[in-house]
């Protein structure tokens, strides 16, 4: 399956708001990026780390749902810290 369709259909599905202090982006690597896993399981893990996060930020914020293509050493991209 294609991760990056699967997380944008989650976060369309979710749409901007986990709750109403909470909201949801995304910014998905350019492409497709396949990947071999259950996508109910997946789905599984997307609405845990959503209500995990949520309970996490009492005062609200934005909980960004990122992909990254693998680099060949396995440290994948870097990842910028999000204010």
């Amino acid at each position: 399956m294609d991760l990056n369709a699967a997380v944008g259909r989650f976060v369309a599905a979710i749409g901007p708001r986990v709750d109403e202090h909470v909201r949801l982006a995304a910014k998905l690597a350019p492409g497709p990026l396949p990947v071999r896993l259950d996508p109910a399981l997946l789905e599984l893990v997307l609405l845990n780390l959503m209500r995990n996060a949520a309970e996490a930020m009492p005062g609200g914020g934005t909980v960004v749902l990122r992909t990254c293509k693998p680099r060949l050493d396995g440290l994948g991209d870097q990842l910028a810290t999000e204010v």
